[in-house]
């Protein structure tokens, strides 16, 4: 190869570099596949490059040229794809034909070699997905130029073999490194525009993803200045971008000033990432809550990236649940009542503070118990049976009541409403509870039921009572005016008349009657009694024979005395009465069945509650009272006995008796006492007296009074609404030596005493009277004569009759 066609190789490859210099400065490729059109256009441009090319070929004879347009046309195969190649090898076949000589099916050829070469290369090598490396096109090179060189078998005999000598080495040598050079030019190219688009799409996309955020987002430098801003924080705050990128972080955050804005920017320059809650301005002044998260641009030396998410929702959210919170913890925890919720196998999965009051357990020990455990043993079977029932009814609400026992042992009467807990498909998941401790209510509904019946009980006997006692006062009327008259036809009889042992039986059968009346009167509470202080163990003692005389041969009598024992202010004829009345009925119980009967005394401080508790429910003061205890171990009494016990009349004996115990509590009412009674049925009865305990020594009068002088003359006033009472009453005293002034009630012995005060000596007057009853008429006389001298009459005791006057 002589130095001047080598020359000429290397200004044409030299050329062909420049033009890819020149194409790779001034070709800018876009960023998606160009359109077929501009594909073709772009083959066209390559084409005219080939025809420069081959306008200043190495020529070696007349008609045979060599250029680089094979290097050009492959690296457009390579590169460009099929429709710029089929471009421009056709415009460059074009060319070469009209160039004519005896080279042109060489160059044709060679044009097409090189062309279908590079597409062939460009498939082969896009399946790898890679850029090529220069020694791949170096090799594509060699391997286009090679093909060239077979190409020359198409000249003509007479200069192939010369043409190929001279050609040979250097289109070997040279060619395919120029390819290699000005591919590796292309592909470095190629990577570069690459480069770049993807870094334009990742400036649109990160420009997109700034301006489509739902959460603001700050581009800030060292100094809190706002760089860029996108819409989103723009619409949360207000302003307008233009606005905002006037202004500093400062400026918008209202929880912070300049220097607590700078110490968070310090050290978002040099952290990974910082993140905190605050509240930013608005440009109408108000306020909203924002979450920032903070972090460093690497790229960016001195700035950082803020985005920003209104919270404001989320805060009005967590202060509503906050609220809610609280208002759950009110309601659940500052409710009395039980509140708990339960699994299907009746586990508590929840339980409120109040379980601490009802099963002695903390809440936390409660989970996980069974809750029928804490059921009273006698209350769980029907819970359960009615629990049961309940579920197969298919009802919404369960309700009611149970008594709970809790671990320290304290029951407690609860009412429950209980409500299934079910998914979705109606089956049932749990169970959701509240309780109330109605402990208290039914202590209250049992009391005031008691307080209710013993007031009816005690209204009953108040009621018979004054009608026992209007009855034995009218029937002392009669009595007095027989017993008088008796008395009087005695008195002026002879002893020896035969009328005097008829006039003798009327008086005792008058007396029987008395004793009736004083049994009633005694029942009513306001019988007549001779108050003395007695010892108790002495008094039984004295009656000790005639007790057992009085009851049944099988009875086995025992006696406890208490020694030392509290005296009783008392009359002891009645309280004979009440141990006889007990004892007997003591006697009855025991039917003909061997039994014991056993009267115990004693002493004992009662409270009101202890009292409240008797049998009678009388309210009597509290204090030491001293106390008689009769047991029997006979039949016992039922409920309804108990109940009528001291009904007058009311009796589980013969008709015609049943004054004993209604006179017994008579006689224990008189007395400022009361009773208790302990019965059952098969286990016999005690009865228990307790009467207050006196500070006297046995045997001491309450009262001491001294009899009044005898005076057999004057005139007395004789008040009585009863004439024959009268009557008797003014031939007695007559008898006696006085003067006798009669009046009918209070009103008329008011009047006759202002008319004859200077002549009555004294005034025996009545107690009950119509019209004015005699506590009226003896003010009335007090008034007119301070020391007048009266004298009550009345079958009531002298204690009844004193406090009318106290």
């Amino acid at each position: 190869m002589n130095s001047e066609l080598f020359y000429s190789l290397v200004c044409n490859a030299a050329l062909l570099l420049s033009l890819g210099l020149i194409y790779d400065v001034f070709y800018q490729p876009r960023q998606t596949a160009a359109s077929p059109l501009r594909q073709v256009g772009f083959g066209v441009l390559i084409g005219l490059v080939a025809m420069v090319l081959m306008a200043t070929p190495a020529r070696w004879v007349t008609g045979v040229f060599f250029d680089t347009r094979t290097i050009l046309i492959s690296l457009t195969g390579l590169f460009f794809g099929p429709l710029p190649t089929l471009a421009a090898m056709a415009i460059a076949a074009a060319y070469r034909m009209a160039l004519g000589g005896s080279g042109t099916l060489v160059g044709v050829a060679t044009i097409l070699a090189a062309g279908g070469i590079g597409l062939a290369w460009r498939h082969w090598h896009w399946r790898e997905e890679r850029e090529p490396t220069i020694g791949e096109l170096y090799l594509l090179g060699l391997v286009v130029h090679i093909a060239m060189l077979a190409c020359l078998l198409l000249l003509p005999p007479e200069i192939r073999a010369t043409t190929f000598r001279t050609l040979a080495l250097p289109s070997l040598f040279l060619y395919p490194v120029a390819t290699a050079l000005l591919g590796h030019l292309l592909a470095s190219r190629q990577r570069r525009q690459c480069i770049e688009a993807e870094l334009r799409q990742s400036e649109r996309l990160h420009r997109s993803i700034l301006q489509t955020a739902m959460d603001g987002i700050w581009r800030v430098d060292r100094q809190g200045r706002l760089i860029e801003v996108n819409d989103a924080y723009c619409q949360m705050s207000g302003y307008r971008k233009e606005e905002l990128l006037t202004m500093t972080v400062a400026d918008l955050d209202a929880d912070q000033d300049a220097a607590e804005v700078a110490a968070h920017i310090d050290p978002a320059m040099t952290e990974e990432k910082i993140r905190f809650e605050s509240r930013h301005h608005r440009k109408d002044g108000t306020l909203f809550d924002v979450e920032v998260s903070v972090q460093p641009l690497a790229l960016a030396g001195g700035q950082c990236v803020a985005f920003l998410r209104d919270i404001t929702e989320r805060k009005q959210a967590e202060e509503a649940l906050r609220l809610s919170r609280q208002q759950y913890r009110d309601l659940v925890e500052g409710t009395p009542d039980l509140i708990t919720r339960v699994d299907t196998a009746g586990r508590f999965l929840f339980v409120n503070h109040a379980a601490e009051s009802i099963y002695g357990l903390a809440p936390a020990e409660c989970i996980g118990q069974v809750a029928f455990d804490f059921i009273h043993p006698a209350d769980r079977a029907s819970t359960e049976a009615a629990f049961a029932s309940w579920l197969s009814s298919g009802q919404n609400l369960f309700s009611h009541e149970n008594r709970q026992i809790g671990r320290d042992g304290r029951e407690h009467h609860m009412a429950w409403t209980i409500r299934a807990e079910r998914d979705g498909e109606g089956k049932v998941m749990g169970f959701a509870a509240t309780a109330r401790d109605i402990s208290a209510m039914k202590r209250a509904k049992a009391d005031r039921s008691r307080l209710e019946s013993q007031l009816q009980q005690a209204q009953r006997r108040e009621s018979l009572g004054v009608l026992a006692g209007g009855i034995a006062h009218d029937f002392n009327n009669i009595l007095m005016t027989i017993l008088g008259n008796a008395d009087l036809a005695l008195l002026r009889l002879p002893s020896e008349s035969p009328a005097s042992a008829n006039l003798k039986q009327i008086e005792n059968a008058a007396r029987r009657a008395a004793d009736l009346a004083g049994q009633m009167l005694a029942y009513s509470g306001k019988g007549h009694f001779t108050i003395e202080t007695i010892d108790l163990n002495r008094l039984i003692e004295e009656i000790v024979h005639l007790l057992q005389v009085s009851i049944s041969k099988k009875a086995v009598l025992h006696f406890n005395y208490s020694p030392g024992i509290p005296a009783v202010e008392a009359d002891a004829t009645q309280l004979r009465q009440v141990i006889m009345n007990l004892v007997i009925n003591a006697s009855e119980a025991l039917g003909e069945e061997s039994g014991s009967i056993t009267i115990t005394t004693g002493a004992m401080e009662c409270d009101h509650r202890y009292l409240w508790g008797t049998t009678l429910g009388e309210e009597v003061a509290a204090g030491r009272y001293t106390y008689l205890e009769v047991a029997d171990t006979g039949c016992g009494m039922d409920a309804h006995t108990l109940q009528h016990l001291f009904d007058p009349f009311f009796t589980t004996k013969f008709t015609g008796r049943g004054l004993g115990m209604a006179a017994t509590l008579g006689i224990v009412r008189g007395h400022k006492g009361t009773i208790q009674v302990y019965s059952e049925v098969g286990k016999g009865t005690t009865f228990k007296i307790l009467l207050p305990a006196s500070q006297l020594a046995p045997g001491q009068s309450e009262t001491a009074g001294a009899p009044l002088p005898w005076q057999g003359s004057g005139t007395i006033l004789l008040v009585d609404d009863e004439a024959a009472i009268r009557t008797v009453g003014a031939e007695m005293l007559r008898e006696l030596g006085f003067s006798v002034l009669l009046a009918g009630d209070g009103c008329e012995a008011l009047t006759l005493f202002r008319e004859r005060q200077g002549e009555i000596d004294g005034v025996l007057l009545d107690l009950t009277m119509p019209h004015m009853d005699g506590e009226q008429a003896f003010r009335e006389l007090r008034h007119i004569d301070p020391g007048v001298r009266v004298i009550i009459t009345s079958g009531y005791s002298e204690q009844e009759v004193t406090r009318k006057f106290s």
